[in-house]
């Protein structure tokens, strides 16, 4: 049996000046309609997007879309720069072929928002 399309699960994090406080729904309609604006009806829905595990508080989750429509996927997020009228910036951590790989990365990421280098930063 050939199977027709494969996933990629996609692991990413937001970055936003204060936290969001949007539901795996907001997000995923949010993410749709970026899609939608950028490669139409029939673009979009090709993309196959499903939003697999979002954390609120880390504000990081696991994205699974079609193989052939990475690249797509990948435009559509760097293209999101707001989310409820708040600056965001959504990186992409890793890309998998499977579920399990994606949710051992995205449970070895550390815990806490790391904002920058703060050892380069000299403390007087």
């Amino acid at each position: 049996m050939i199977k027709n399309h494969r996933n990629r699960y996609i692991i990413f994090e937001i970055h936003s000046p204060k936290p969001l406080n949007i539901n795996k729904q907001k997000l995923l309609k949010t993410i749709f309609d970026t899609t939608l604006r950028l490669f139409g009806e029939v673009g979009s829905s090709s993309i196959f997007i499903n939003l697999i595990e979002y954390n609120k508080t880390l504000q990081r989750g696991i994205i699974k879309c079609n193989h052939k429509s990475v690249l797509k996927l990948r435009a559509a997020l760097a293209l999101i720069h707001e989310i409820e009228a708040i600056p965001t910036l959504i990186h992409i951590v890793k890309i998998t072929g499977t579920i399990r790989k994606a949710r051992e990365i995205l449970n070895s990421l550390p815990r806490t928002f790391i904002l920058g280098d703060e050892e380069a930063v000299p403390v007087v």
